[in-house]
């Protein structure tokens, strides 16, 4: 029976692994202002904008990207004609 128990306990082990992925680290406020800046003249973002983006910021391109989409799939679709439209009068 005591081996028995010990092959349970070993099969709980995976619960103790370290997981891989990195920790969550936020952008600073002049990442966020650059991304910003660039969403509000550019929805779509190029490959080559991207990567110059990513260095300029110091980021990944796949930040860059990721944040992009996110930014397109929670901002109003009218937010760039409302600000446009407000700057008129």
């Amino acid at each position: 029976m005591e081996h028995c128990a010990d092959n349970f306990s070993s099969t709980l082990d995976w619960t103790n692994q370290v997981s891989l992925r990195k920790k969550r680290k936020p952008f600073t406020k002049y990442q966020n202002m650059g991304l910003e800046n660039e969403y509000f003249y550019n929805t779509y973002v190029t490959k080559e904008k991207r990567w110059e983006l990513a260095r300029n910021l110091q980021l990944t391109g796949r930040q860059v990207k990721i944040w992009h989409v996110l930014e397109t799939k929670t901002s109003p679709k009218n937010c760039r004609v409302w600000l446009t439209w407000g700057s008129i009068y």
